[in-house]
């Protein structure tokens, strides 16, 4: 990625990749008869292109993909980077019927508090702050205190690096409503992707359950 900055390159790769996801997850709706959605992360100089939205536009219009099947991941460190541009360029991308994540929320700057400025539907909560769940109370309570404010503000909350049942358990008892992480799958080939949402891949909900 670093030499792709220095080269000038991470915007076309960046809209390469987005392209090649919307195009994905469009073929997997028409095959499977679904309605699948897919998070995609930009870049901090994706994000502040001044043809940003005319890209996307165009992206979605060629995978003839719906605005609202796609969620754009910003990290923490880029929002807040400039929150009045930030703000006006999310609010552009949210008239455009596309859905918006903070993502890695609890390594920078932001507090809840300005999270009201920004139009977002997904918090995710880095894993700097999941991983001491189960041995640490401060990181217990900073976390269960973000769900529930987010919560109250009308965000879903998305929690990642979950990598113990412990953890899940917790997080699903403070009303955290998603969970990403080697727990439940490493990452894997988009040709098996297809098939484990066939079979509704869930390999621990009898542990959760326990």
């Amino acid at each position: 990625l670093s030499v792709a900055e220095s080269k000038g390159l991470i915007t076309p790769i960046g809209n390469l990749v987005l392209l090649e996801a919307c195009k994905e997850i469009k073929s997997w709706n028409e095959q499977l008869a679904g309605n699948l959605s897919i998070s995609v992360n930009l870049s901090a100089k994706q994000f502040k292109e001044k043809d940003l939205l005319t890209n996307i536009d165009n992206i979605l219009r060629e995978a003839q993909l719906a605005p609202a099947a796609l969620t754009l991941e910003i990290t923490e460190t880029i929002i807040m980077d400039d929150i009045e541009s930030s703000a006006a360029t999310m609010q552009a991308l949210k008239k455009h019927g596309i859905k918006l994540a903070m993502d890695d929320f609890g390594t920078g700057y932001a507090s809840l508090n300005y999270l009201k400025q920004f139009p977002i539907d997904y918090l995710k909560l880095d894993r700097a702050l999941i991983k001491d769940l189960l041995t640490d109370s401060d990181a217990a309570q900073i976390t269960s205190t973000v769900i529930s404010l987010a919560c109250n503000m009308g965000l879903t909350v998305i929690a990642e690096g979950v990598e113990e049942i412990g953890q899940l358990k917790f997080l699903e008892k403070n009303g955290c409503h998603c969970i990403q992480g080697f727990l439940f799958s490493k990452p894997v080939i988009k040709n098996n992707v297809k098939s484990l949402i066939l079979r509704n891949y869930s390999p621990i909900v009898a542990s959760i359950r326990a």
